[in-house]
C-alpha cells in the first residue's frame, strides 16, 4: 500500500510518499518548485534522481545546479534577458549568479506550489500541485495556471506530466521543461548511454545558431568514460506507434539501471533533450525541453498558448535497481 505524508525540508512544505513493501520512496519539495528531491525504488541505498540533502544546501546549491527545477516559461538561457513578441519589447533579469547577462531557467523554479489533489491505492500513488499568477514578471506579463502531477507505480514507474493553462486574455510565448540530475550510484565512468538517431544542435557562444548534425554516438550502449554533456538534441515528431524518445542509462555491472522517455506526439510535445554533466559529481541531467535555449530570440520550436487554452506534456522514468545477493 502507498502511503502519502506531508512534512517539512527544512522551511519549505515538501510531500513524502511511500511503499515499504515495494522499497519506493518519492519526496517533492513543493514549497519550492514543486521539484522531486528523492526517488528510490526496491530499497535502493541512494535516490535515481538526485535531490539536496539539506535546506541548507538547496538555499546555498540550487542557483548552480538547479536539480529538478521546473523550466517555464523559458528553458536554459535567455540571451541578455530580452525578447520581442508582438512588437512588444521584454526584459527580464539576470537572475543567477554565474549567468552574466542572460536570464536563467525560467520564473517558477523557486516558487511555492499548492498540493491540490493526492491519491494512494495500492497500485499507484499520485499527487498535482499548482502554481497561478496573474503576471511572471514585468518582462513576462500573461496570466497563466500550471498544473504539475507526478504518479508513481508498483513497479517504481514515475510519470511526470505538466498542464500549461493560458488563463487571460493575451496569447502568449512559451517553452517548457524540467531540469533533474539523475544518479545510478556510482562514477559515470562505470555506466552506460544508449540513445536514438537524433540531431546536434550547433552553439555560437554557448546559444544555438540554427545549425544542425546528424549524431548516433550512442544508438548502441555506449561507455561514459571521458564523455562531458552540455549539449542540446533535435528528434523528429513521434507517431501514434511511436509517441517517445527513449534513452537508458545502465551500470556495467548491471545492478542499477534506468529508462528514461519523454512525450513527443502533439505539435508542442518535447521533441528536444538537454544533456549536461558537472565537473562537481557523478550526476547527468536529462533534460526534456519543448525547444532549445534561447527560443524567444530564435524561435527554434516556440510555441504559443491562446487565452483559456490548454496543453499537457509528459515526461517519466522507470528506475530499476537489483539488491545484493
Amino acid at each position: 500500500m502507498f502511503l502519502i505524508n506531508s512534512e517539512k525540508f527544512a522551511e519549505f512544505d515538501c510531500v513524502n510518499i511511500r511503499n515499504k513493501a515495494q522499497g519506493i520512496e518519492l519526496q517533492i519539495i513543493h514549497g519550492f518548485g514543486a521539484i522531486i528531491n528523492k526517488y528510490m525504488v526496491n530499497n535502493s541505498p541512494f535516490s535515481f534522481i538526485q535531490g539536496y540533502s539539506s535546506g541548507q544546501e538547496l538555499n546555498k546549491t540550487n542557483p548552480f545546479f538547479s536539480r529538478s527545477a521546473k523550466l517555464f516559461p523559458f528553458v536554459n538561457r535567455l540571451n541578455n534577458g530580452h525578447y520581442q513578441y508582438q512588437n512588444n519589447d521584454y526584459q527580464l533579469p539576470a537572475n543567477f549568479p554565474w549567468s552574466d547577462q542572460h536570464a536563467v531557467h525560467g520564473l517558477v523554479y523557486n516558487q511555492p506550489f499548492s498540493l491540490i489533489e493526492h491519491q494512494a491505492t495500492n497500485e499507484f500513488a499520485m499527487l498535482k500541485f499548482c502554481f497561478q499568477s496573474d503576471k511572471l514578471h514585468s518582462g513576462f506579463p500573461f496570466s497563466v495556471k500550471l498544473e504539475v502531477e507526478y504518479k508513481i507505480q508498483l513497479d517504481g514507474q514515475l510519470t511526470c506530466s505538466t498542464s500549461i493553462t493560458n488563463t487571460g486574455t493575451t496569447t502568449f510565448p512559451f517553452a517548457d521543461g524540467a531540469h533533474p540530475y539523475f544518479n545510478l550510484g556510482q562514477a559515470l565512468k562505470h555506466c552506460l548511454i544508449e540513445m536514438p538517431s537524433c540531431q546536434k544542435l550547433e552553439n555560437t557562444d554557448g546559444l544555438p545558431n540554427g545549425q544542425l548534425q546528424v549524431f548516433e554516438q550512442f544508438i548502441k550502449p555506449t561507455s561514459l568514460a571521458d564523455i562531458n554533456f552540455n549539449d542540446c538534441y533535435q528528434f523528429p515528431e513521434g507517431s501514434q506507434t511511436d509517441p517517445s524518445i527513449n534513452l537508458y542509462l545502465s551500470r556495467q555491472d548491471k545492478q542499477a539501471k534506468l529508462h528514461y522517455w519523454q512525450n513527443n506526439i502533439e505539435f508542442n510535445g518535447y521533441r528536444f533533450l538537454q544533456l549536461y554533466t558537472p565537473s562537481e559529481e557523478e550526476t547527468i541531467a536529462i533534460e526534456p525541453m519543448t525547444s532549445p535555449a534561447d527560443a524567444f530570440n530564435n524561435k527554434i520550436g516556440l510555441q504559443e498558448l491562446a487565452p483559456q487554452k490548454s496543453v499537457t506534456l509528459v515526461w517519466g522514468c522507470q528506475a530499476s535497481y537489483l539488491t545484493s545477493q
